[in-house]
């Protein structure tokens, strides 16, 4: 995160004598889910979340420079079915994380005040909190899911707390349309990395998160 803030700074500077420079704030609807590598057998649904936070823009003619800073929440709901022995287990993962990326991209013009955008670049993530809840079932009953979600590449998870890997990585593509001040953007977030520790139940699945997001913004400037 750090290595991203200095680097956009970095740019900012060098750019701005010659550059349109604009900050803004935006929020948005996030539709999570997770990749599986081995999805036979898992009943999966996607979940709402929501994200939030600033962003930077450089222009320079029609290329564009952005960065985001987020509150990102992704997550998913996974079913494992009824596997041997009557065990099954239901739960929804709710993760929130910080967020940063660094877009690059090119802006058409519509008219003087209206604009669109397209751009993409990688993001990089720091888990910051979450849950897992849900119901499983064994021979010996039902019992409910109820856990913390943590974030360590070494803890090992257990009945109160599902520790999770810290760091998520990944590209994003991004459209955005501008109308003086205002903007609309649509979001598509590919994570690359396994979130899952070797103590998580979905381990073996190496479950990985992506997010569409659309939401509304403005320029201070």
């Amino acid at each position: 995160m750090k290595i991203i803030l200095s680097i956009c700074l970095i740019l900012f500077s060098c750019f701005s004598s010659n550059a349109q420079l604009r900050l803004g704030i935006k929020a948005g609807y996030n539709n999570a889910w997770a990749d599986y590598r081995n999805p036979d057998g898992l009943i999966k649904h996607n979940i709402t979340a929501f994200q939030v936070g600033v962003l930077g823009e450089v222009k320079i003619r029609k290329m564009l420079l952005r960065t985001n800073i987020l509150f990102n929440q992704k997550g998913n709901y996974v079913d494992n079915g009824q596997e041997i022995l009557d065990a099954g287990r239901q739960s929804t993962y709710r993760i929130n994380y910080l967020e940063g990326n660094i877009l690059v991209g090119y802006k058409f013009s519509l008219g003087r005040v209206a604009g669109i955008a397209f751009a993409a670049g990688p993001f990089i993530a720091k888990g910051i909190s979450g849950t897992e809840k849900g119901s499983g079932s064994s021979l010996a009953g039902v019992y409910l899911i109820d856990r913390k979600i943590k974030f360590s590449d070494t803890e090992q998870s257990d009945n109160s707390t599902a520790y999770l890997r810290p760091i998520d990585y990944g590209i994003d593509i991004n459209v955005t349309a501008n109308f003086k001040k205002l903007f609309l953007y649509v979001n598509y977030g590919k994570g690359l990395a396994s979130r899952s520790t070797s103590s998580d139940y979905y381990a073996n699945q190496k479950p990985r998160n992506s997010v569409l997001s659309a939401g509304l913004g403005f320029y201070f400037f």
